[in-house]
């Protein structure tokens, strides 16, 4: 299974559960609202934390072909 459809498995099932457990439309919206900000935030802050680690990686090769 590619990361596609891991996605959208994951997402399929929250969104089911989530409209059984609130299935009042304003509280589904709120509550959806709130995971989406949610995983946004995970997102931002891990894409952050990838490119720093990616960054560092790139300039202790660039130092190993130097000091070769």
């Amino acid at each position: 299974m590619d990361y596609k459809e891991r996605l959208a498995d994951a997402h399929k099932a929250a969104i089911e559960l989530i409209e059984e457990k609130f299935p009042d439309m304003t509280e589904f919206e709120e509550v959806t609202t709130r995971i989406y900000d949610y995983a946004g935030a995970c997102e931002d802050v891990y894409m952050e934390i990838g490119l720093q680690c990616g960054f560092m990686l790139a300039m202790q090769m660039f130092h190993n072909v130097q000091t070769k």
